[in-house]
């Protein structure tokens, strides 16, 4: 699975970029090959929140 992961108002961290790749790796179990994943990780004042989106091709 070809996984981005992108950072919005937070530094970018291997560390996270890894956790976030790893969590979407999951999913190549349950769709067909060639396929995308795309998180975004931001940060609004003290809350963290995540948003990952899966397709194929």
């Amino acid at each position: 699975m070809q996984t981005s992961v992108t950072f919005m108002n937070l530094d970018p961290s291997e560390t996270l970029k890894a956790y976030a790749c790893e969590k979407l790796d999951r999913f190549d179990k349950y769709v067909e090959n060639p396929a995308k994943a795309n998180a975004v990780l931001t940060v609004e004042k003290f809350r963290v929140a995540s948003s990952k989106a899966c397709w194929r091709n």
